[in-house]
């Protein structure tokens, strides 16, 4: 009876760690890949076109999407504006 008992125990234990191995290498998948979607968000951010900084020491930045070329105002760097045209459509970033 002992012997079956240590038998089960033995088996038990080799399934828990190949669950455990595999968990770990998902983890690592995992992680791998959040960092690169992270890597991804960046190159998918706003471009500068222009920036300074004004008299009370504000920065300003003048950005665009580049996914919708859509143009936008950014004070230090919270504060997101989008820019309109005089007739009040959006103003969008013409690369010439």
């Amino acid at each position: 009876m002992n012997k079956e008992k240590l038998d089960w125990v033995g088996i038990l234990g080799k399934i828990s760690l190949v669950f455990l191995v595999i968990f770990i290498v998902l983890c690592g998948i995992l992680a791998k890949t959040s960092g690169e979607n992270a890597k991804d968000a960046k190159k998918q951010a706003f471009i500068t076109i222009e920036q300074y900084y004004d008299e009370e020491n504000s920065f300003q930045k003048i950005v665009y999407d580049p996914e919708t070329m859509v143009m936008y105002a950014m004070m230090d760097g919270n504060n997101l504006s989008p820019l309109y045209n005089s007739d009040g459509t959006l103003k969008t970033y013409n690369p010439e």
